[in-house]
């Protein structure tokens, strides 16, 4: 395995200072960034966060892969819209077409989280042109994280809920805490810091941001579908290789294991130490390391 220039994602440079694009499909306005040569990658990120949060990973693997780095509806430089299905089976059709208005059809893919979900719906659809696939961690089926059932509720149902959540982030003791997102990243100091004003601060300042974050948490645990995925699995065949957090209380490591037997083609299952679900934000080099010695 060969080492990477990992590049600080800090600095505005490489993927980072690439030029945002759109594309207008069934009237939502997808933005994406296209950087790099070579053979595609896909990748999809988890909530609430965006594609900036594969910079470290896609400068490190720009010299072997064209990354295509979609912002997901409701995150980034993609607006929400009522008007769409946009469970984790729709926005798998919009990848798809996003794809296709670019004219790609041979391509490798990866998903992280809820990015995962898409992922495997679009790698398990008839006649999928997926050649390899990534998971960094994300949902299991019949498993429900932490949380989750009670958020989801009260995202639906408690009138003011997104002004509540805002109010919540902007205060270190909550983010660090398991209710915040002391259990997505396993560096606090990161979390505190860059993560912070990447992806935090963005819903804190933002009413909107806030309330588009909150309606795609609602559509994107979308319980039948994500139990369904065990179906799924089974008609993944591109060669599948998962990269996971070790200390992940949302989706824990013995129970991806487990998932992981499910898919015909398992490439492998490597583990990450000190790194929780966003294993990319903790351990980017060795994410970066892996992934270009699979793709």
């Amino acid at each position: 395995m060969h080492k990477l220039n990992m590049i600080n994602t800090e600095r505005a440079g490489g993927f980072l200072a690439a030029p945002h694009q759109y594309a207008d499909l069934e009237g939502l306005r997808i933005g994406y960034r296209d950087y790099g040569e070579g053979p595609v990658l896909v990748m999809l990120h988890g909530w609430p966060l965006n594609g900036d949060t594969f910079a470290s990973v896609v400068d490190a693997i720009a010299t072997q892969c064209r990354c295509i780095v979609p912002d997901l509806p409701g995150a980034g430089m993609t607006r929400w819209s009522t008007h769409h299905d946009l469970s984790p089976v729709g926005q798998a059709r919009l990848i798809q077409a996003l794809l296709a208005a670019l004219n790609i059809t041979d391509y490798s893919l990866l998903g992280n989280d809820s990015g995962g979900m898409v992922a495997r719906y679009l790698a398990g659809g008839r006649e999928s042109p997926v050649n390899k696939l990534v998971l960094l961690n994300t949902e299991i089926p019949r498993h429900r994280a932490p949380y989750q059932r009670l958020y989801k509720c009260l995202a639906r149902w408690l009138p003011g809920y997104s002004a509540i959540a805002r109010i919540q982030l902007k205060f270190d003791a909550y983010l660090r805490s398991r209710q915040g997102f002391g259990g997505t990243l396993y560096n606090h100091q990161h979390l505190l810091g860059s993560f912070n004003r990447r992806f935090i601060l963005p819903l804190t300042r933002s009413r909107q941001r806030m309330n588009e974050a909150t309606l795609s948490f609602v559509a994107m645990l979308n319980w039948p579908q994500l139990d369904e995925l065990r179906y799924v699995h089974e008609r993944i065949q591109a060669p599948t290789l998962f990269i996971w957090g070790r200390q992940d209380d949302t989706f824990p490591e013995a129970r991806a294991v487990e998932m992981s037997r499910s898919f015909k083609k398992l490439a492998g299952f490597i583990s990450i130490d000190k790194a929780k679900l966003y294993v990319h934000e903790d351990q980017p080099e060795q994410v970066a390391q892996h992934l270009s010695a699979f793709l």
